[in-house]
Order: structure tokens, then C-alpha cells, then sequence
């Protein structure tokens, strides 16, 4: 399933794709980050892969929609 993109004035809300990983790392593995989600601290880029297999297996099976929140100015993940 392809999940359409979203825009607003600030952000670009994009489907999570595997190319995304070392971004989605840097942040899951910030453990000020981590503090606020429902999610253990990603300690090596494997962490993030087996997260990024969960959604994609969701995905296939309509339960999991992953977005990648990106700010339109800087581009940086948030």
C-alpha cells in the first residue's frame, strides 16, 4: 500500500521508506527523544531495521501507517 503525502505550511509528511533509517536512528537513538514515545532507545542500527520490519509487515496487512515528519525549511526529520 502506498500512503498518499501530506503538506502543510511547515511539514512534509511522507510515507517511512528503508532509506529513512539513519535518520529515524539519529532520533530514536536521542535518549531526550525516546523519553516521550512508546519505544526503547535504539541502540544499533539493527534496532531501527526490526522496527522498520514491524511497520512494513503492518503496512502489508492494513494495521501500521508509518509517516516520516519532515520540516520543509530545514529538512531534518522531527
Amino acid at each position: 500500500m502506498k500512503l498518499k503525502d501530506i503538506e502543510t505550511n511547515r511539514l512534509i509528511l511522507k510515507q517511512t521508506t528503508f532509506e529513512d533509517r539513519n535518520e529515524i536512528f539519529k532520533l530514536l537513538s536521542d535518549e531526550e527523544v525516546v523519553r516521550y514515545l512508546n519505544l526503547n532507545i535504539h541502540l544499533d542500527i539493527q534496532d531501527t531495521d526490526n522496527l522498520l520490519k514491524e511497520y512494513f509487515e503492518g503496512m502489508e496487512n492494513n494495521t501500521k501507517f508509518p509517516y516520516t515528519i519532515i520540516d520543509k525549511e530545514s529538512k531534518k526529520f522531527v
